[in-house]
C-alpha cells in the first residue's frame, strides 16, 4: 500500500504542470490524485510500524516517522524557493514527483512488505536500534510524508 500510495502521488505531481496547461479541472483532478495518494500513506507507515518493527520499538519508529513528517515539511519549506527562483515553478512539481519515484523504485527492491518484522529482514535486532534503522525510517518518512 505505501510502494502505491507514494508512486500515485509521485506520478501525480509530476504531472501537475502539464495538467495546468490543459485546464483547472485537470489541475484539480492532479491534485485530488496526490490528496488520495498523501491519505492512504499515514496509515500505510503506521501498517509497516504494526508488521515489521517489534513492539517494544514501536513507539520510537512512530515517534520517528512524525519527526520526519515534519522535518520533511521544514526541508520543502526552505528547498522550494531556491528551486523555484532557479529553474521555475514547475521544477518543483518535477523534482518532488522524481525524487518520490526514485523512494518508491528502492522501497519496490528493499522493503516490499513481507512477512515478519525488520529484525527477520536484516538478521539482528541490534541494526533497529542503530543509526542506520534511524535514518531508514526517516528517509521513508520525509520522502513519504511532506516532501510531495
Amino acid at each position: 500500500m505505501l510502494l502505491f500510495a507514494v508512486a500515485l502521488w509521485s506520478l501525480a505531481t509530476m504531472l501537475a504542470p502539464s495538467a495546468a496547461t490543459v485546464s483547472t479541472e485537470v489541475f484539480i483532478a492532479s491534485r485530488v490524485l496526490v490528496g488520495i495518494g498523501e491519505g492512504l500513506a499515514p496509515a500505510a507507515g503506521l501498517r509497516m510500524v504494526a508488521t515489521w518493527v517489534p513492539e517494544a520499538e514501536r513507539s520510537r519508529a512512530v515517534a520517528t516517522l512524525g519527526a520526519g513528517k515534519t522535518g520533511g515539511s521544514i526541508a520543502g519549506l526552505l528547498l522550494a524557493p531556491v528551486v523555484i527562483g532557479a529553474f521555475g515553478w514547475q521544477a518543483m512539481f518535477y523534482s518532488f514527483g522524481v525524487l518520490g519515484l526514485f523512494w518508491a523504485a528502492v522501497w519496490w527492491v528493499k522493503g516490499q512488505d513481507r512477512e515478519g518484522n525488520w529484525a527477520i529482514l536484516f538478521g539482528s535486532i541490534n541494526l533497529m536500534q542503530s543509526n542506520l534503522f534511524t535514518l531508514l525510517v526517516e528517509f521513508g518518512s520525509l520522502s513519504c510524508f511532506d516532501l510531495f
